[in-house]
């Protein structure tokens, strides 16, 4: 405030009328305030990368917490053998009811197999033997002529 008014006062001096002075006050205030905005501006834009900064960071300890509790529940499956092995128990007899019903199910395809190869070969009609081709000599059919469309 002081340092406006001894402004002030040499303006005066200098021969400023109080209309330029008043312009020239209004102008300082807005530098003022402009530069003030641009501080702010400055300083959202750091709070902003570091926001962005930390939400990366978030993002990668999210995917950090997925990845650990996936482990934490295998090393869970593993404490509880018994379950486990019931569960590899009842895959195993699963397959072998799957196999047993392959092996029954075979012979009758095998046999449904002979019989459709039987019936085949039953209709199977042998080719004939095809007629020799007889090229007629020029002439003969259609007159013979005089023109030759060789060059």
């Amino acid at each position: 405030m002081i340092s406006v008014v001894i402004q002030v006062q040499q303006m005066k001096k200098a021969g400023r009328t109080e209309e330029e002075m008043a312009l020239a006050m209004k102008n300082r205030t807005l530098i003022k305030k402009a530069e003030k905005l641009l501080k702010e501006g400055d300083l959202k834009k750091k709070e902003l990368q570091k926001e962005k900064a930390t939400v990366s960071v978030m993002e990668k300890l999210k995917d950090r917490k997925i990845a650990l509790t996936m482990e934490l529940e295998g090393l869970n499956k593993a404490k509880n053998k018994s379950r486990s092995d019931a569960e590899l128990q009842k895959q195993v007899e699963n397959m072998r009811n799957e196999i047993v019903a392959i092996k029954e199910e075979r012979p009758p395809l095998a046999k449904r197999l002979k019989d459709l190869e039987d019936e085949l070969k039953r209709r199977e009609e042998k080719p004939k033997p095809k007629d020799s081709v007889k090229v007629q000599p020029r002439g003969v059919l259609g007159g013979g002529g005089g023109r030759d469309f060789l060059c």
